[in-house]
């Protein structure tokens, strides 16, 4: 599908896959995250820009914290961040969602005290499910996946699904990009990736 849409843009000459992202161990200043903090990326390959770029956003993809001790664990719909399990919801350490990061924030949205159970609970049960990305608004991707999880929680209306006219791919998206203006979270952190 998004070899489609990579038909219907311009690619940079210089457009390559890095071969690492940020390193955890190097970011100076994480703030202590919390279960349902929102973590942006934008990562290293193609399919990212092009996420990016059809979106007009700086991030291209999203997943949420879903446990934090002994280690902070982030849940996401991915295509392949794990190639043992490709294109579902996977529960990836901290470290690995930002190794694949070329930028990072967090976000954190004021959830009441019991939604974090909550959530960890949702999240956590929709572990294996198929990534699908297929221009309805009931699909299952790493921006839905997170606007469902909030939904108890947050008014999520102000999360809206643009409409794509892209050969091959039109339909309704929710995109990263959503979360990352949505002024009723507070960016808790950014950092990106120098180039070379």
């Amino acid at each position: 599908m998004l070899c489609c849409a990579l038909c219907a843009l311009s690619l940079p000459r210089d457009l390559r896959a890095l071969p690492e992202g940020l390193n955890l161990a190097k970011l100076q200043g994480l703030p202590a995250l919390k279960v349902g903090d929102v973590l942006l990326r934008y990562g290293l390959s193609v399919d990212s820009y092009v996420i990016a770029k059809l979106s007009e956003s700086r991030f291209s993809h999203v997943g949420m914290v879903a446990a934090v001790s002994p280690d902070v664990q982030v849940i996401h719909a991915t295509t392949d961040d794990d190639p043992r399990h490709q294109d579902q919801v996977i529960l990836s350490p901290l470290s690995e969602f930002v190794y694949k990061a070329k930028r990072f924030a967090i976000k954190r949205y004021d959830l009441p005290e019991q939604a974090q159970d909550e959530i960890a609970k949702f999240l956590y049960s929709k572990l294996g499910e198929p990534f699908v990305l297929d221009g309805r608004k009931e699909s299952l991707y790493c921006a839905t996946l997170l606007r469902q999880a909030l939904a108890p929680f947050v008014n999520v209306s102000p999360l809206v699904f643009h409409h794509l006219n892209v050969p091959g791919s039109a339909g309704w998206y929710l995109f990263p990009e959503d979360f990352w203006q949505d002024q009723r979270s507070q960016l808790l952190y950014q950092a990106e990736l120098k180039d070379p």
